[in-house]
């Protein structure tokens, strides 16, 4: 990005969601390093049941964690807390390579930013078309628009009422809810999400 373009990232930031095992808390810290190494002045929040002062790493703000949710799902319900304007959400075990702002100067024409899951498929009791290419969920950036709440208050409930007994996995519910949605977003390309643990390809 040249100067010009850079987003002033003052209303920005990184949330996590840590629940349960230590390992997780742990993860979301180790993660949090390599996002302070990369952008050093990007506040960081983590959403947690430990308790704060069990918490030792380069984090800003440290959030209680009051839903009930567990497992893949435990992360819906701290998106609508946010405390940033514009929030890039990962999962604890994402490492930022380097800078991103170019992810929050997106948030300035689009409500919501995903990349595509790299293992392409649909469930047979899904009813998406096939072209609409699954969402991973473990990297969402986004603004907390009206829009936007709706969307993840929908996706919460049609996991929960639905699909949970079909999959615990919550990408599902939230490919038909942001299907069904009128959310202004970008699909981001592969190396924003990149999985080194199969063949890939980046550009650039």
């Amino acid at each position: 990005m040249s100067a010009e373009s850079q987003p002033d990232l003052k209303d920005c930031g990184v949330i996590y969601v840590a629940k349960g095992a230590r390992s997780y808390i742990e993860e979301a810290l180790e993660s949090a390093r390599s996002v302070r190494k990369a952008m050093p002045g990007l506040r960081i929040a983590l959403f947690t049941d430990a308790r704060p002062e069990d918490v030792e790493g380069p984090v800003d703000i440290i959030l209680p964690i009051t839903s009930t949710r567990s497992g893949f799902s435990s992360k819906i319900d701290p998106l609508l807390h946010t405390p940033f304007e514009r929030t890039l959400f990962l999962d604890t075990d994402v490492h930022m390579a380097e800078s991103c702002a170019d992810v929050f100067a997106m948030l300035e024409r689009f409500d919501l930013c995903v990349s595509q899951d790299p293992w392409r498929g649909s469930y047979s009791w899904e009813t998406v078309p096939f072209a609409f290419a699954t969402t991973n969920t473990g990297v969402i950036a986004y603004r907390l628009t009206p829009a936007i709440k709706k969307l993840i208050l929908d996706w919460g409930e049609l996991h929960t009422n639905e699909y949970a007994k079909f999959q615990s996995n919550d990408q599902p519910a939230f490919r038909k809810v942001l299907f069904d949605s009128q959310v202004r977003f970008l699909t981001l390309p592969p190396e924003y999400n990149l999985r080194t643990y199969h063949p890939c390809m980046l550009g650039g």
